[in-house]
Protein backbone atom coordinates (compact mmCIF):
# COMPACT_ATOMS: atom_id res chain seq x y z
CA UNK A 1 0.00 0.00 0.00
CA UNK A 2 1.31 3.44 -0.85
CA UNK A 3 1.07 6.45 1.38
CA UNK A 4 -0.20 9.77 0.17
CA UNK A 5 1.40 12.94 1.50
CA UNK A 6 -1.47 15.14 2.55
CA UNK A 7 -0.89 18.86 2.74
CA UNK A 8 -0.42 20.26 6.22
CA UNK A 9 -3.60 21.53 7.85
CA UNK A 10 -3.85 25.32 7.81
CA UNK A 11 -5.18 27.08 10.91
CA UNK A 12 -6.56 30.59 11.12
CA UNK A 13 -5.30 32.93 13.84
CA UNK A 14 -8.04 31.95 16.29
CA UNK A 15 -7.41 28.20 15.85
CA UNK A 16 -3.62 28.56 16.07
CA UNK A 17 -3.87 30.71 19.19
CA UNK A 18 -6.21 28.19 20.84
CA UNK A 19 -3.70 25.39 20.21
CA UNK A 20 -0.92 27.57 21.60
CA UNK A 21 -2.91 28.50 24.69
CA UNK A 22 -2.75 32.23 24.04
CA UNK A 23 -5.25 34.89 22.99
CA UNK A 24 -5.75 35.45 19.27
CA UNK A 25 -4.97 39.13 19.91
CA UNK A 26 -1.53 38.13 21.24
CA UNK A 27 -0.73 36.16 18.09
CA UNK A 28 -1.96 39.06 15.96
CA UNK A 29 0.21 41.48 17.98
CA UNK A 30 3.29 39.28 17.55
CA UNK A 31 2.71 39.15 13.79
CA UNK A 32 2.08 42.89 13.57
CA UNK A 33 5.30 43.71 15.47
CA UNK A 34 7.40 41.06 13.71
CA UNK A 35 8.26 39.11 16.84
CA UNK A 36 11.00 36.59 16.03
CA UNK A 37 9.58 34.12 18.57
CA UNK A 38 6.39 33.03 16.81
CA UNK A 39 5.42 30.31 14.36
CA UNK A 40 5.71 31.35 10.71
CA UNK A 41 2.54 32.78 9.18
CA UNK A 42 1.32 32.33 5.61
CA UNK A 43 -0.55 35.09 3.84
CA UNK A 44 -3.21 33.36 1.71
CA UNK A 45 -5.08 36.46 0.61
CA UNK A 46 -5.10 40.20 1.02
CA UNK A 47 -6.22 39.92 4.64
CA UNK A 48 -6.15 36.18 5.34
CA UNK A 49 -3.34 34.67 7.39
CA UNK A 50 -2.92 30.98 8.17
CA UNK A 51 -0.52 28.88 10.21
CA UNK A 52 0.60 25.34 9.41
CA UNK A 53 -0.47 22.98 12.19
CA UNK A 54 3.00 21.41 12.13
CA UNK A 55 4.63 24.84 12.68
CA UNK A 56 2.34 25.50 15.64
CA UNK A 57 3.15 22.06 17.09
CA UNK A 58 6.89 22.72 16.64
CA UNK A 59 6.52 26.11 18.36
CA UNK A 60 4.76 24.44 21.30
CA UNK A 61 7.46 21.75 21.51
CA UNK A 62 10.20 24.40 21.52
CA UNK A 63 8.49 26.17 24.42
CA UNK A 64 8.27 22.91 26.39
CA UNK A 65 11.97 22.21 25.95
CA UNK A 66 12.84 25.64 27.35
CA UNK A 67 10.64 25.23 30.44
CA UNK A 68 12.43 24.41 33.66
CA UNK A 69 11.47 21.12 35.30
CA UNK A 70 9.50 21.48 38.53
CA UNK A 71 11.54 21.66 41.72
CA UNK A 72 11.64 18.53 43.79
CA UNK A 73 10.81 19.00 47.46
CA UNK A 74 13.86 18.70 49.72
Amino acid sequence: MTTIDLPDVLLDTREAAARMGIAAATLHWWRWNGSPDQPPALRVGKRSVRYRASDVAAWIASRESKAKPPRQPA
